[in-house]
């Protein structure tokens, strides 16, 4: 990783988070930190950090490691097993810090002050370890009716650690991710879904993208939409017929495509073999295959196909008195009745 690059930290940080998962360590950014309970378990701890970090091709510098220490420097601190306390060296510079010499005005409080934080810092307090057998008290704040808590859990099904989070910070959590990009809701629900979880998560991030200002402003708005169309119900057989053709087919006798013909009432299926696909050879097949022998029906339903724009065919329905109906283009499931029988 280069110096310089304002993301490196960051980049960093999240390549050795995704390395080191799961296992008994602590890492930040350089600094890899393992305690264990005993000799046995460090032993354990150190193997399995070390075998990870050989899959992933990392090295350590072994001047800059300590290994088996009851104590060590970490981070500016000094950690054992008795807690984590500042470091002496840290402790002795501030305590010989003398008062700043700028020009404001330094009263009576704010020198006490100064030197209250100085004695507090020399006495390098100990922070000791949770004690897992000591009692815990709960604080919380006063209500008149009854007390009342959250629980706080974490789902680890998927191999990381997602907290569930509260009501309270879902829309600063979604904020924060949404703004990285303002990508789509879809995106940002599945971008949060793998750091947190909760109920309504994918129903937060669409009511959250459809009220954020910037997307709005930016993006184009496509929510106008067409009703949903219908046909009518045929009043009588081979009223309202689907038309389409396909091919090529295998050639028998010269012919290589079909014109196929569905009645919507009945379903019933009509298949005409052809030559080619000009609209005369269509017009003439529906013609002599299906008007001359089940009358001139009220409606034709077919696509955006050349071959049933052509005038000869306009002339044929127009002459014949039959509605024509045209499906939306690239939408061959507005002709499902035939596109099915093709299967």
């Amino acid at each position: 990783m280069p110096f310089g690059l304002r993301n490196a930290a960051q980049t960093f940080k999240r390549f050795l988070d995704d390395i080191l998962r799961n296992l008994h360590c602590f890492a930040y950014l350089d600094d890899i930190l393992i305690a264990s309970i005993d000799h046995a378990s460090h032993y354990r701890d150190l193997e399995e950090v070390f075998q990870r970090l050989n899959e992933k091709g990392l090295v350590l510098n072994i001047e800059k490691c300590i290994f088996g220490a009851d104590k060590l420097p970490f981070l500016g601190c000094e950690v054992s097993k008795d807690g984590i306390s500042p470091s002496k060296e840290k402790v002795e510079a501030l305590g010989k810090k003398k008062r700043g010499k700028t020009t404001i005005d330094w009263s009576e409080a704010a020198v006490q002050a100064f030197q209250t934080c100085n004695n507090s810092i020399a006495q390098a307090v100990l922070l000791a370890h949770p004690n897992s057998e000591a009692k815990l008290s709960l604080a919380v704040d006063a209500r008149n009716t009854e007390p009342h808590g959250t629980p706080l859990h974490c789902d680890v099904s998927t191999g990381n650690i997602r907290p569930s989070v509260p009501k309270a910070f879902r829309n600063t959590i979604i904020n924060a991710i949404h703004s990285l990009a303002h990508s789509g809701a879809k995106a940002t629900a599945n971008a949060v879904k793998q750091r947190f979880i909760w109920i309504s998560l994918k129903k937060d991030c669409t009511e959250f993208c459809k009220r954020c200002i910037p997307c709005q402003k930016s993006k184009v708005s496509r929510h106008v939409k067409s009703p949903k169309g219908d046909f009518s119900l045929p009043s009588a057989r081979f009223s309202h017929i689907h038309l389409d053709v396909f091919g090529s087919l295998p050639p028998s006798k010269s012919y290589r495509y079909c014109l196929t013909a569905v009645h919507r009432f009945t379903r019933w299926p009509e298949t005409f073999p052809m030559i080619d696909l000009t609209a005369n050879t269509i017009a003439e097949n529906y013609y002599s295959g299906c008007i001359s022998r089940f009358g001139v029906p009220e409606v034709i339903t077919t696509d955006q196909g050349r071959n049933f724009e052509i005038d000869i065919f306009h002339s044929l329905t127009k002459y014949l008195g039959i509605s024509k109906i045209l499906i939306a283009a690239y939408n061959p499931a507005a002709n499902g009745m035939v596109e099915r029988f093709h299967r």
